[in-house]
């Protein structure tokens, strides 16, 4: 046997053997060329311990065995033969077997026995395979699509509707809207055969009671008496003086012919009721052929019958018309008086 040279590193030649020094604990490592057995590539066994190892003990690791092999944990007698193992290894061990220098073992039966007194008798915990679940998934699945399908329906069918709804409701809105412009645009536009006069306002007489000749029959404006007719209805004649003030005021003066069906007289009563800045009474002096007149500052309209729609139109029109001088002027206060 070759003994084993030990040379320690160049950073701890200056330590001893087993010394800690900055870098750690100083152990020399082996010379392994000095421990070559007779073949190449094989190690010989160490024969003995370096003197110079703390202790005169050598730790043996896997490089300083032969082949590289590991040590077996199998203990040798020094014949070579592995002693047979009799004894018990441990206080618990041969108690609990009965049999001395053998190991106890459990008995796998009794394990399984305790499991199966414990599981409920008749419960499967086996779990079906995929292939046996299959055709219950595949129904699931198909349910769970039809279900889905209604309520993609369900949410179709109410939006529909409620698209239903509020298009109807539009299409109502733009109609009642449509219906009241061509209403207003009939009511509100000049009647058919309406006349137009050029009077200024402002032109009153000097005197209270004097009489101005005018030359239309009713008058729609030109010199007046400084009062006004008081709006409404009178069932006897009025002075033109005080009517054509009131017309100045923006009122509207309808007359008519004394032999007027009572009817349509108690109808013209109705709308002065119904209405402001309305002055109806008869007229004595009205045209022959001529039953209803309507007049207006500058504007005036020759009906045949209170059922003529223009009578409505007329009113609508110049009721209160920035044309008249004096739009804003009131229809109260002044006179009462017929002639």
């Amino acid at each position: 046997m070759l003994d084993c040279v030990y040379k320690g590193s160049v950073a701890h030649t200056a330590a001893a053997p087993g010394e800690r020094t900055k870098h750690g604990w100083y152990h020399p490592l082996p010379d392994l060329t000095s421990c070559l057995g007779p073949h190449d590539g094989h190690r010989a066994p160490f024969a003995r311990a370096d003197a110079s190892t703390p202790g005169g003990r050598r730790k043996d690791t896997m490089a300083n065995r032969p082949n590289s092999q590991p040590r077996s944990r199998t203990k040798t007698g020094h014949d070579g033969s592995t002693p047979a193992r009799s004894g018990a290894t441990g206080p618990h061990q041969g108690a609990a077997s009965g049999v001395k220098g053998e190991r106890p073992t459990s008995s796998p039966l009794g394990t399984k026995a305790s499991d199966e007194v414990k599981r409920p008798t008749g419960v499967s915990h086996v779990q079906p395979r995929r292939a046996e679940r299959r055709p219950e998934m595949i129904r699931q699945r198909r349910d769970e699509r039809l279900k889905a399908y209604e309520r993609q329906r369900r949410m179709w069918l109410l939006t529909r509707i409620g698209l239903a709804a509020f298009g109807l409701l539009v299409l109502v809105a733009v109609g009642f809207a449509a219906f009241n412009y061509i209403q207003d645009r009939r009511l509100n536009r000049v009647p058919e055969n309406t006349r137009t006069f050029e009077y200024a306002g402002g032109d009153h007489t000097t005197t209270q009671g004097e009489t101005v000749a005018y030359a239309e029959t009713p008058p729609v404006g030109g010199k007046h008496d400084p009062t006004w007719q008081n709006c409404g209805y009178y069932a006897a004649p009025i002075r033109s003086e005080h009517g054509v003030h009131s017309m100045e005021h923006g009122a509207i003066w309808i007359t008519y012919r004394t032999d007027l069906p009572q009817d349509q007289v108690d109808r013209l009563k109705q709308r002065a009721e119904d209405q402001d800045y309305l002055l109806v009474s008869p007229f004595p002096e009205m045209p022959a052929g001529v039953n209803i007149v309507a007049s207006a500052w500058n504007r005036q309209v020759q009906l045949d019958s209170v059922d003529d729609e223009r009578l409505d139109q007329f009113i609508r029109r110049f009721r209160r018309s920035p044309e008249a001088p004096e739009p804003r002027g009131v229809c109260t206060g002044g006179t009462t008086a017929t002639r």
